[in-house]
């Protein structure tokens, strides 16, 4: 138990680093859906991206992260450890939900990129993945 407590604070210090740092490509791999399948538990949501309209056009963090810095650094950070403590521990469920956290930042996101539909939408009051589930993965 105490090695894992080391080892996710290692991880978490070359990721900070990483960031603050700036390494692009290793950041755009870590932000890459191709990263995030390598959990065997997302494998279902990668091959469902692979068929979807933002496949090759947004990373996972595109939409499951929050725009601009300090916000997108200390998302990333925080559920880059939930996610390798909950993998390495095997305490995911077994169907994966979107939390309520998590799915004010993915609306966030689809306003930002599709401002110019929604403003078209006015009186409308539900959550853009009301009506387009299925969109993404």
């Amino acid at each position: 138990m105490k090695g894992l407590f080391y080892l996710s604070v290692a991880v978490l210090l070359i990721y900070g680093l990483m960031f603050l740092v700036g390494l692009k490509p290793v950041h755009a791999y870590f932000d890459s859906p191709e990263f995030c399948s390598t959990c065997h538990v997302m494998k279902k949501e990668y091959q469902g991206y692979l068929k979807k309209p933002h496949a090759g056009k947004v990373s996972c963090g595109g939409c499951h992260l929050p725009a601009g810095f300090p916000r997108y650094g200390i998302e990333k950070t925080y559920s880059g450890i939930r996610d390798f403590l909950s993998f390495s521990f095997r305490t995911y469920p077994d169907v994966i939900k979107i939390s309520s956290r998590s799915q004010k930042i993915v609306e966030e996101n689809c306003l930002r990129c599709h401002q110019g539909v929604t403003e078209k939408l006015l009186g409308v009051s539900q959550r853009c993945t009301f009506c387009h589930r299925q969109v993404f993965h």
